[in-house]
């Protein structure tokens, strides 16, 4: 099955696999995070970033965020991220099992502010 993800560090997101809420605190410190919880921005447990060591989010889901894709081949799913215009916010669902990265597009290219993957992965489920 093919999905979509904007990111940064995909290899990073791939070894880590779990997905961070994206609140105002996002990479700053432990106690940064707990006022994002306090603030009520998200809920759940804080981890460090083993990628950036020193930051930490919260955790919204094991699993990497992404957007669900129709297409059957990494040319067709990239033109369906282009048709839809997504901007790496709102993915909707997180993958499950084994997540194996085909494509990069780079953000110049994709005209975003991420580089957009396309993934390979075994399922996913509602982010919900």
């Amino acid at each position: 099955m093919l999905v979509a993800r904007f990111s940064d560090n995909i290899e990073e997101d791939i070894k880590r696999g779990w997905s961070s809420w994206m609140t105002p605190n996002l990479g700053g410190t432990r106690k940064d995070c707990k006022e994002d919880i306090r603030d009520g921005f998200a809920n759940g447990e804080i981890r460090e970033f083993p990628e950036h060591r020193g930051c930490f989010g919260i955790v919204h889901h094991e699993g990497l965020s992404c957007y669900r894709l129709e297409s059957d081949t990494v040319e067709e799913a990239i033109e369906e991220i282009r048709e839809s215009c997504k901007d790496g916010s709102g993915f909707g669902y997180a993958t499950v099992g084994e997540v194996r990265l085909l494509k990069t597009i780079s953000a110049k290219e994709m005209e975003s502010l991420r580089d957009l993957h396309i993934l390979d992965v075994e399922d996913i489920v509602s982010e919900c």
